[in-house]
């Protein structure tokens, strides 16, 4: 803990440089539940029938996972989990200036809570062969655990650049 300190960094104890995030991930969980509010919303009377009531349904046709908008829902779910993946290629791109890791890390959260919100109403919450159901459970598996990393995430010690510069220049002065 000492030698963090003497370079700067964040500690749940000391007193130094607050962590960003808090507005980033507000506007995160905004979207998410604005999201899922208005695909409920807009299928408010269908999701909660049973399987052989849901052919009955006036909006059958188009939000069943084959209908013009169920379809869309999966195909908005598959790019933005694509989409998510390009967090993985920028941290492989580390020494090209494209953007701020935080920024891409709050992207990459964002992308892949929406996608998977995409995916269960394109699904219309029905696992009906091995192949949904194992799908279902390992995005639901990829979440959870992104959920956990983000939360693990705001606990790891931050460094403070300005607090570091002396130290660092004091070693440098015995070890060129």
């Amino acid at each position: 803990v000492v030698r963090w300190r003497a370079l700067g960094a964040t500690t749940s104890r000391g007193a130094a440089k607050p962590r960003r995030g808090g507005v980033s991930l507000g506007v995160t969980y905004f979207l998410i539940f604005l999201t899922a509010g208005v695909l409920l919303w807009r299928g408010w009377t269908y999701y909660p029938l049973t399987l052989d009531q849901r052919p009955d349904h006036p909006d059958f046709r188009v939000l069943r996972p084959s209908g013009n908008l169920g379809y869309g829902y999966g195909v908005a779910g598959a790019f933005l989990i694509f989409t998510n993946l390009l967090y993985l290629a920028r941290r492989k791109l580390a020494g090209f200036q494209l953007g701020s890791m935080s920024t891409w890390l709050d992207l990459h959260v964002l992308t892949g809570l929406l996608g998977a919100v995409f995916v269960a109403f394109h699904s219309s919450f029905q696992l009906r062969n091995p192949i949904a159901t194992t799908t279902a459970v390992s995005l639901a598996l990829a979440v959870s655990t992104g959920l956990v990393g983000r939360f693990l995430h705001a606990f790891v010690p931050r460094l403070d650049l300005d607090h570091a510069k002396r130290p660092i220049a004091e070693l440098d002065k015995l070890i060129p």
